[in-house]
Order: C-alpha cells, then sequence, then structure tokens
C-alpha cells in the first residue's frame, strides 16, 4: 500500500516530488492480487484479524526469500511477535485492503515525470507490473535483486540501502 500512497502523492503533488522509489509495488489491484485481499478481508472477518496475523508469515510466501525464512526462523518469529503486539483495528486492515482494491491510476502513470526507481523480484506479478510502469512512465527504471522477496529492505538492507542512496543522491 506504501507504493500506492507514494504514486498518489506524486499525482496529487508533483512539486513535492523529486525522486520516487517504488519496492513491489502496483498502480492497481492486478485480478490475483485481488483475490488474495478479498480472501484476507474474509479471514479476518471469519476469524478475525490477530488469528490472520499470526500465520500471515507463514501464509504469504513472497514477503521473504524461502531461503531467509529457512535462514532465520528465529527473525520470522520475532517479526509475527511484533505484529501481534501492535496489531492495528481490523476495521482499519479491512479499510486498507478495501483501498488497495479501488485504487488504479494505469491511465495517470505517464504524467509522473520523476525519475523513479521500481525494486522488484524478477519473476511474477510484481516484475509484470514493473514493465508495465517503465512502459508507462517516462522516468522509470527497473532494479531486479536477485533471490530476495518483497521485504528486500529487510533481507539485504546493505544492498537496499546503497542502491537507494545511488539513487536518491544522483544528479538529475
Amino acid at each position: 500500500m506504501g507504493g500506492m500512497v507514494a504514486l498518489q502523492i506524486a499525482l496529487d503533488h508533483p512539486d513535492f516530488v523529486h525522486r520516487l522509489v517504488l519496492v513491489d509495488s502496483f498502480p492497481y489491484s492486478p485480478d490475483p492480487l485481488k483475490g488474495v485481499i478479498r480472501s484476507w478481508i474474509d479471514q479476518v472477518k471469519e476469524i478475525g484479524y490477530a488469528k490472520v496475523m499470526e500465520t500471515f508469515n507463514d501464509d504469504n510466501p513472497s514477503l521473504f526469500s524461502k531461503e531467509y525464512m529457512q535462514n532465520r526462523p528465529n527473525f520470522i518469529d520475532s517479526d509475527n511477535e511484533d505484529v501481534l503486539n501492535n496489531l492495528m483495528p481490523a476495521e482499519s486492515f479491512i479499510g486498507a485492503c478495501q483501498a488497495i482494491l479501488n485504487f488504479d491510476i494505469r491511465e495517470k502513470l505517464k504524467m509522473i515525470r520523476v525519475p523513479t526507481l521500481l525494486i522488484t523480484s524478477n519473476e511474477g506479478l510484481g516484475f509484470d507490473t514493473a514493465k508495465l510502469m517503465k512502459r508507462e512512465m517516462p522516468y522509470a527504471e527497473i532494479w531486479v535483486p536477485e533471490g530476495y522477496g518483497h521485504l528486500i529492505n529487510i533481507e539485504a538492507p546493505e544492498i537496499f540501502n546503497n542502491k537507494l542512496y545511488a539513487f536518491l543522491t544522483e544528479e538529475d
């Protein structure tokens, strides 16, 4: 959802945005993503938000790479604990999910005219969407770090931060 917020800010307040970084972000909700989000909403309504979040990392394996999950089981347990200790109200989660379902700015992507770094994995929905955004956004580039999940900033913070710093400090 953070990428959607950043995209909307870039459209609504272009003078505030000089560079844009989007990590596995979507300018709309493709059908497979809609299916997943609708299932989250249904699960929260059926068993409660806390119950859904107890197994969220396990149920959504693309958040972290398989290697990271295997090599850092304590991190995953710790992350689950942090999430469970800081739950938002279920209504807020459902509202956020509904906002994601309704978001669609594909027709406006050409209006985003700032250097944009699209970070994604090398396959799947995120990669396909990054290619779509690169075609539509005149100043976009794709970075595909190999072997990481959706949360590369957690899995490989040094690699992520170095790339981010280089992009953000580049001369226009």
